[in-house]
């Protein structure tokens, strides 16, 4: 299994991104949480408590194997899945926005057809404004 932990990142009133608690990696083609980082989880949803944003932004990518199409699908639902556990813990449903990116925000920057962990991500940023633009 590939190291699983969720990033988190406070996108306040400063353009400065500032780093809430650690968080998940997705294994590959998979969107599923491992009930091991139900902590994180829980650490997460503090976190977002108490900065006391307004609104949420989860993004959330896939690696370049696969289709473009595929991709975009399974991001949206690794990004669904920490939505809904961010809920679970209290953060209102409604503040929360989710931005699937699919293979067009890779953060390894290797050529299409090839995987990385570092690529099946969510982060999840909160703000005034949500989701942070670019």
């Amino acid at each position: 299994m590939s190291r699983s932990f969720i990033l988190l990142a406070a996108a306040l009133a400063s353009p400065a991104i500032a780093t809430g608690p650690p968080g998940i990696w997705f294994a590959s083609d998979s969107a599923s949480l491992r009930p091991a980082d139900h902590g994180i989880h829980d650490n997460a949803a503090a976190w977002l408590r108490s900065v006391g944003a307004p609104s949420v932004c989860i993004t959330a990518g896939a690696d370049r194997s696969g289709s473009r199409g595929y991709n975009l699908r399974l991001s949206r639902t690794r990004g669904e899945a920490v939505r809904r556990e961010l809920v679970r813990r209290g953060i209102p449903a409604s503040s929360i926005v989710v931005r699937a990116y699919g293979e067009d925000r890779t953060m390894s920057g290797l050529p299409d057809g090839v995987a990385d962990d570092m690529d099946r991500y969510a982060m999840v940023f909160a703000g005034p404004n949500g989701c942070p633009s670019g």
